[in-house]
């Protein structure tokens, strides 16, 4: 356990240090895919073999090889997007976890997992960039909903249905009311989320 807690992190760094340099031996793409080579073949070996708990040393560390390294392809080039960039190493970093979450809720995991998604929310937004906005909103609100379910729950059994079906109806009413200001706010919504890198 200990060796993986050690070298994962340190291919993870040195995958994310060819991305970033441009000086021999450690630059170029044969380094590169070397790293990320051993980084997922050695992840998939301990995780299927089971000698390395928790799970997330392993996702952790190859999530953050991946979206260090396309952050640094994005910085050389601006016309590359964030999906094919930051995509896969933010559902590394962030699927697993979800997954944990229904599985095996472990206190310290479900913390680092709203706070990462959080933080892609925010950087995604600040940056303007559609992967993390999209991908860590979307695990932010599978999270938020899996962990406040007991407190819906609770509320919704503790309220009489004919008050649901009134607040559904007053909900109605004021979406009907205001449906084309919505539409508009939808389109620009949907437009805005279109430019984004």
């Amino acid at each position: 356990m200990l060796r993986t807690a050690v070298l994962f992190p340190l291919l993870a760094v040195a995958h994310i240090a060819g991305a970033a340099l441009r000086m021999r031996p450690i630059a170029g793409p044969v380094f590169e895919w070397s790293t990320l080579g051993v980084l997922v073949l050695g992840g998939i070996t301990v995780l299927v073999s089971g000698a390395v708990d928790p799970f997330d040393v392993v996702t952790v560390s190859v999530g953050a090889a991946l979206v260090g390294a396309g952050a640094f392809r994005m910085l050389r080039s601006p016309a590359l997007g964030s999906w094919p960039a930051l995509g896969p190493g933010l559902a590394v970093l962030l699927i697993p976890p979800l997954i944990a979450d229904f599985t095996d809720p472990v206190l310290w995991r479900l913390i680092a997992l709203g706070v990462v998604a959080a933080a892609a929310v925010v950087v995604g937004a600040a940056r303007r960039l559609q992967a993390p906005l999209l991908l860590g909103g979307a695990v932010l609100l599978v999270h938020a909903v899996d962990q406040l379910w007991p407190w819906i729950t609770w509320l919704y059994e503790a309220v009489w249905w004919w008050l649901w079906l009134g607040i559904a109806g007053v909900i109605l009413v004021v979406l009907a009311a205001t449906y084309e200001r919505q539409l508009r706010l939808a389109r620009r919504v949907a437009h805005s989320i279109a430019e984004l890198r």
